[in-house]
């Protein structure tokens, strides 16, 4: 899988690193900024079920290795303070179809989301792309949106790193057994390793080109998304 390491890609926050840009926030508090947010649903050997749901022992359906079993589960929150979530936290909605994906959901800026992009296989070689979702901010309507209440979030953990199916069609990247987040692989050999923001902000904006020029059939077609 191509792509580009990005050093800050499912890292945990404090901040302490953003005290200028946040000032009076608690200096103690952490936020998460990969993970599936309660309510997103799963593609399991038992149907789709929400992330909150699963347990370890659980089977789910993987895009290269079939059914895999759930080794380990971790359990967090966006934002850790009683003060407002910082904008760098705010999760991004999305709506219907604009993933693949057949209901509204949430994700966490920093989560990787594997992608299909006719751009990306005409310059990379492959049509299959890791890109953070905070490169996905505009494009078909996808948005930040300011959290207004506890946000829960779940990590799944398989014995191999994994793209899971979830909401009937977006794919979600999940870490090994032994990694606590995304932060912790060292990627060497590791299968999928996302883009950089920079790298897949100019992706989503050729997507972004393509979704323009659907109704003008006489004009050519630069990227297209399952």
């Amino acid at each position: 899988m191509f792509g580009l390491k990005n050093s800050v890609l499912g890292r945990t926050f404090k901040t302490t690193e953003t005290a200028d840009a946040y000032d009076g926030l608690d200096k103690t508090a952490t936020g998460l900024a990969t993970g599936l947010v309660t309510g997103t649903r799963i593609a399991t050997n038992i149907g789709w079920r929400a992330v909150e749901a699963i347990a370890p022992g659980d089977h789910a359906l993987t895009f290269d290795g079939g059914m895999q079993v759930v080794r380990r589960i971790t359990r967090s929150v966006l934002w850790t303070s009683p003060r407002n979530c910082p904008a760098y936290l705010w999760p991004l909605t999305v709506p219907a179809g604009a993933l693949g994906n057949k209901a509204e959901m949430q994700i966490l800026p920093e989560q990787n989301i594997m992608i299909e992009s006719d751009a990306a296989e005409e310059v990379f070689g492959d049509p299959f792309a890791m890109i953070p979702a905070a490169a996905l901010t505009g494009y078909r309507g996808i948005s930040r949106v300011k959290p207004h209440k506890e946000i829960v979030v779940y990590t799944l953990h398989f014995e191999q790193e994994q793209v899971v199916f979830a909401c009937s069609g977006a794919l979600f990247h999940c870490p090994s057994e032994t990694e606590g987040s995304l932060l912790d692989m060292d990627h060497t050999g590791s299968t999928y390793v996302a883009m950089s923001l920079g790298d897949a902000s100019v992706l989503v904006e050729c997507m972004k080109q393509e979704v323009n020029t659907v109704a003008a059939p006489d004009m050519p077609i630069y990227a297209s998304v399952a």
